[in-house]
């Protein structure tokens, strides 16, 4: 055989070289793959809990759509209730809920926690947050998921919530001005989304007790069916919830509705005043009763 010639041997050198590029390429792009189809192999800050039972959301997530039904309702809380509000978090938040504990801290029977955490936690992908928004050029009106993760492990019993991370800024690191506060323990009695959408509602304003909202924006908040005519919210989205918020919060709440400035005939806005009943005045020797502090008209929530 003869010599191979110089140049020959140069360019069987150059595809050596090259094979072992496309190789490395592939080893590395399968790498990339696994760790995005796998995210367990990734290593995310962990979410830090913080004041357990106490609710802690945004102002303006209180006052957009939740899409929850009350169960789905009961478990995001319930969940928000475990994540420290002011500390640094991860992009995502990521919360454990154990059905054990679950089923103790809401008041559930123990295999009714089981049936609910599944349950929620299969739904909740079909979940989102609305949020309204008033711009020159009309109302805005923004969808974001609340999960884009929820594990259930049957055989241990536990559910984790990922929370996604445009919802994450509104529950976490919050300041004390656009922060609203309430105990779980307050609500778990509670049969209705509307009564615990009114109450939250309530809760931006513990300050001084008094909620101006527009009728519009309310019926944004508690999602009240299009169909429904203002006596049919009167009466199942106002009347009931305070009834049942009376009965189940010990909560005396009054309520006026306000003639819209355009047209006077139809109601354009709703205040709220309240008190525990614990609070609520005693009428003084001789029957009278003590005369109401005036205020200011309060501020739209």
């Amino acid at each position: 055989m003869g010599t191979v010639p110089e140049w020959l041997e140069k360019k069987a050198q150059e595809a050596v070289e090259r094979q072992k590029d496309v190789s490395a390429k592939v080893i590395t792009e399968q790498k990339v793959t696994e760790k995005i189809r796998n995210p367990d192999s990734l290593t995310p800050l962990p979410t830090v809990y913080g004041y357990d039972g106490e609710v802690n959301m945004s102002r303006i997530l209180v006052k957009a759509a939740h899409g929850l039904n009350l169960s789905q309702k009961r478990l995001i809380m319930y969940a928000v209730s475990k994540i420290h509000p002011h500390a640094p978090q991860p992009a995502q938040l990521v919360v454990r809920v154990d059905a054990t504990d679950y089923a103790r801290d809401m008041d559930v029977w123990t295999n009714h926690a089981y049936r609910d955490l599944q349950d929620s936690a299969d739904a909740l992908f079909d979940r989102y947050i609305s949020i309204s928004r008033d711009t020159p050029k009309g109302r805005e009106i923004e969808k974001i998921h609340w999960v884009s993760s929820a594990k259930y492990h049957a055989g241990e019993g536990w559910v984790e919530i990922r929370f996604t991370p445009e919802v994450s800024p509104y529950l976490s690191m919050l300041n004390d001005g656009n922060q609203v506060i309430y105990k779980l323990q307050t609500v778990i009695d509670i049969k209705s989304v509307y009564a615990w959408r009114l109450m939250e509602l309530l809760m931006q304003w513990q300050d001084t007790k008094r909620l101006y909202i527009k009728l519009e924006d309310y019926r944004h908040a508690l999602e009240i069916p299009e169909t429904y005519r203002y006596v049919d919210v009167r009466l199942h989205c106002i009347e009931k919830p305070i009834q049942e918020l009376r009965e189940k919060c010990q909560i005396d709440i009054q309520w006026t509705p306000i003639k819209d400035k355009e047209n006077k005939r139809r109601v354009g806005s709703l205040e709220f005043t309240w008190k525990s009943v614990e609070q609520i005045e005693i009428p003084l020797e001789g029957g009278e009763k003590p005369k109401k502090k005036r205020g200011r008209k309060p501020k739209e929530a």
